[in-house]
């Protein structure tokens, strides 16, 4: 019984009628028939995903008698809690997180723009020496925070994977805070937004092996910047991932920038590409395998395409033939082609039947 509930998941439909009702499950016994003193079944939730619109984190009262909403206190019930996938309402600043999410927490995942207080946030993660994936909240400067806080001793290494949301305001965090950050995600295509990113790359890029960032269609002037913060910033970067878009969101292609053939970029093996949409016909597929081709100008030693989107792919397939030209493409360069899986793109032309026997393309 308790392995059911290892892992809850709680969407849409009625959500906040079945939050209540598992707050009454989660802390009774597993059975009837269990001892007075076998823990709750809250014990036993390693991952909650609580998927519901304008879900309140809030404080219900004040001190010194605090009534927390049904969230916060799903998350008091799982003192063994791993992994949480949340939305929340509105900001947090002020709420005291660190006292109802438990220090065995991983993974957080907030699906919601909130603001909190940089220091807040710091707070949050002394609580939390596990936590190694973190998409934060977006961050009220420290210079605008009342409470003194020692940032030279800060230091969370248990930190490998942010994700940077727009105007997040990590790079308020010290050098050394992130010690052993591997991946950096940023979700924003606007210009200070970028800024940002390259402000944080500077402050905690040494150790970064993977990094993610939006770019538009046709566009190029930027990589010369790139360029300059990976090169100076990220020594050990081994894989670039884009995230690929048209202004405005729709494919209307327009005349691209020219290539700048003097940027270089040598350390980077891995070169990942995604599509922000995957509803788009096969014109729109041949035009992103082009844009992907002729991202790897940059990158002389990159011997690896990924398309890590899995949508994407499933998408793709609709399109064999654009999918064949592409493997043709990337082997004439020596190139391998391989999905969100790591496996090879090849491999999802094996049940496609499109008229004729394909010849062999790189694995």
């Amino acid at each position: 019984m308790p392995f059911l509930y290892e892992h809850i998941r709680i969407a849409q439909s009625h959500g906040h009628r079945r939050l209540g009702s598992l707050l009454d499950v989660a802390s009774r016994p597993p059975t009837i028939r269990t001892s007075s003193d076998s823990p709750p079944l809250g014990h036993f939730i390693k991952r909650l995903d609580l998927l519901i619109p304008a879900l309140e984190w809030a404080q219900l009262s004040p001190d010194p008698s605090p009534a927390y909403s049904p969230a916060p206190q799903l998350c008091k019930l799982s003192p063994n809690l791993v992994t949480l996938i949340t939305t929340a309402a509105g900001d947090c600043k002020g709420f005291p997180l660190s006292d109802v999410i438990s220090p065995t927490l991983e993974y957080v995942h907030f699906l919601d723009y909130f603001a909190m207080h940089v220091s807040e946030w710091a707070t949050f993660m002394d609580h939390h020496p596990r936590l190694a994936y973190m998409d934060s909240p977006m961050f009220i400067e420290r210079s605008k925070f009342k409470l003194p806080i020692d940032w030279e001793v800060k230091s969370w290494p248990s930190v490998r994977e942010i994700v940077l949301r727009p105007l997040c305001g990590c790079n308020e965090f010290p050098p050394g805070a992130f010690p052993n950050l591997q991946r950096l995600k940023t979700l924003s295509f606007s210009r200070l937004g970028l800024e940002s990113v390259y402000s944080l790359v500077s402050i905690h890029g040494r150790s970064l092996t993977s990094l993610y960032l939006p770019r538009t269609f046709g566009r190029w002037h930027n990589f010369e910047e790139v360029q300059k913060m990976v090169n100076e910033s990220c020594p050990k970067l081994k894989e670039l991932m884009f995230e690929m878009r048209y202004p405005g969101g729709s494919w209307n292609p327009t005349k691209s920038d020219p290539l700048p053939s003097h940027v270089q970029i040598p350390g980077v093996l891995v070169l990942g590409v995604r599509s922000a949409k995957d509803n788009y016909a096969n014109l729109f597929w041949e035009h992103f395998y082009d844009e992907a081709l002729k991202l790897t100008t940059f990158f002389p030693n990159a011997r690896t395409i990924r398309l890590f989107d899995e949508q994407n792919v499933v998408c793709l397939q609709n399109y064999p033939e654009s999918l064949m030209s592409f493997l043709k493409d990337c082997k004439s360069r020596g190139i391998c082609a391989k999905d969100h899986a790591e496996q090879p793109l090849s491999a999802h032309l094996a049940s496609i039947s499109i008229g004729f026997i394909p010849e062999r393309v790189a694995p």
